[in-house]
């Protein structure tokens, strides 16, 4: 299992479009938020909102919508029955994902988390431990979710679907 999840990571890593919807967009948005006054953020600094939010945001497109358009054109290719006849098997290919999803959630938090200090970001240390509690279970709920889309819908409706979501 740890080897598919070393490959799944190299394959989120590589994948242009997945590097620039996992880290570069975040990472604007960040920059934006902070820059602009609008849209409001409510009250208190802009940067110690803007970040928890961009964050959360990351961690719910790379554990739901890269994995779901992958697993459901992975299926229409075929790939996924193959995966059946190996000792991985369904549950380690989800497992696998799931930890390849934590390992890029955890450079975006360093990435992004590195770019809130240095814009300024002043979190609240004590709540990081049940943030991070939150972040692994909520990726983990939502490569889940993926798994369902993106197997049960066709490949064409998953990118429909998951961009939408």
């Amino acid at each position: 299992m740890l080897a598919q999840a070393r490959y799944e990571a190299g394959v989120l890593l590589r994948n242009g479009e997945q590097l620039l919807v996992s880290i570069v967009l975040p990472l604007l948005a960040l920059v934006t938020l902070h820059l602009t006054s609008s849209p409001s953020l409510g009250e208190g600094r802009r940067i110690d909102l803007a970040v928890p939010g961009v964050l959360a945001l990351a961690i719910m497109s790379t554990a739901f919508t890269g994995q779901a358009i992958a697993l459901a054109f992975d299926r229409r290719y075929g790939v996924l029955r193959l995966f059946g006849t190996t000792p991985l098997g369904a549950s380690g290919l989800v497992w696998g994902r799931i930890v390849a999803v934590l390992g890029v959630i955890a450079l975006q938090v360093a990435v992004l988390g590195g770019m809130g200090l240095a814009l300024g970001w002043q979190p609240t240390w004590s709540g990081v431990p049940a943030a991070l509690l939150v972040g692994v279970l909520g990726a983990a709920a939502f490569v889940v979710l993926a798994v369902l889309v993106g197997g049960r819908l066709r490949a064409e409706a998953v990118l429909a679907v998951a961009n939408l979501l």
